[in-house]
């Protein structure tokens, strides 16, 4: 025959129970309000890291357009009779929005190469597209069809049209 066992039982007063359950649930919310505090501070480190990397590439980014514009005026400087120099430092200016300063390293290009037709459409698309300066522009564009009355961009379009379609937008 089988020995019967004997279940030990734990008897709970409901009292005990109700303020066990009330120190569960206290605990359980407190320690989620440490956890989302500890987990807000985490964040807020993380984002202000991410905003200082941030920081740093524009910074490096600033800095290697400082050095290309360095790098193309000690170009240009060295070989004031090649306007090739000239024109990319036009081209740097201009991209980082130094439109007259784009112009006189136009103007510079002029001096070492002054029939160069695509150095004079350049100078007369900042003036029109750059600067709000259509009436340069056109003297400069109807100044390069009196040299070459076909002249083109460097794109391929006719001087003539463009000046024609730009005179248009004007009015």
């Amino acid at each position: 025959m089988k020995k019967e066992q004997k279940v030990k039982t734990f008897t709970i007063r409901r009292s005990a129970l109700l303020i066990l359950a009330a120190l569960y649930l206290m605990v359980g919310f407190l320690g989620g309000v440490i956890f989302k505090g500890m987990e807000s501070e985490k964040f807020m480190e993380m984002r202000e890291l991410m905003i200082e990397q941030g920081a740093k590439a524009q910074m490096s980014n600033l800095e290697k357009r400082q050095s290309k514009l360095t790098t193309s005026m000690w170009k240009a400087i060295s070989n004031a009779n090649d306007p090739k120099p000239w024109v990319n430092l036009s081209k740097l200016y201009r991209e980082n929005g130094k439109f007259n300063d784009a112009l006189r390293a136009l103007n510079r290009a002029l001096a070492a190469a002054p029939k160069n037709e695509n150095i004079k459409y350049l100078k007369g698309e900042i003036y029109l597209k750059n600067l709000d300066n259509p009436e340069a522009a056109f003297d400069t564009w109807e100044e390069l069809l009196r040299q070459n009355p076909d002249a083109r961009s460097p794109e391929g379009d006719k001087i003539e049209n463009i000046l024609r379609r730009a005179r248009k937008k004007k009015k």
